[in-house]
């Protein structure tokens, strides 16, 4: 049987890496929203409300938090709003997905690396704590 949570979190990564692949063309409304997307079935595999929930459940800092709804307000800018054509710009874009990859790696990839070498630490005899 599958796992959902795995289902989630590589839709999450799929959504991310299409907004990447979008800014990397210089479809920056594109990749904008693309990106909402990704921290959207994020937020939904966690099983949160919003972003904030993940700082009261010590996911993430409060800073980082601030990052990943910046991205948020801009892709609903870019949504919802009569955006000029200059706007987003490439780099506030590169930025704005650097704070993605930030979000992705605390809330997936470092406590899969921890997890995987408190395994192996067990498996050596080092017991827990």
């Amino acid at each position: 049987m599958s796992n959902p949570r795995l289902k989630f979190q590589s839709q999450c990564e799929a959504s991310l890496f299409e907004a990447k692949k979008a800014h990397s063309v210089g479809l920056e409304t594109c990749s904008l929203l693309g990106a909402r997307t990704a921290l959207i079935r994020m937020q939904r595999q966690q099983e949160c409300k919003g972003i904030d929930d993940l700082v009261a459940k010590g996911v993430i800092t409060p800073f980082l938090a601030r990052q990943a709804n910046e991205v948020r307000l801009w892709g609903n800018v870019t949504a919802h709003e009569d955006v000029p054509p200059e706007h987003p710009e490439s780099a506030d874009v590169e930025q704005l997905l650097g704070f993605l990859d930030l979000l992705f790696d605390t809330v997936y990839v470092q406590p899969a690396r921890l997890e995987a070498l408190k395994a192996k630490r067990s498996q050596v005899g080092g017991g827990s704590a």
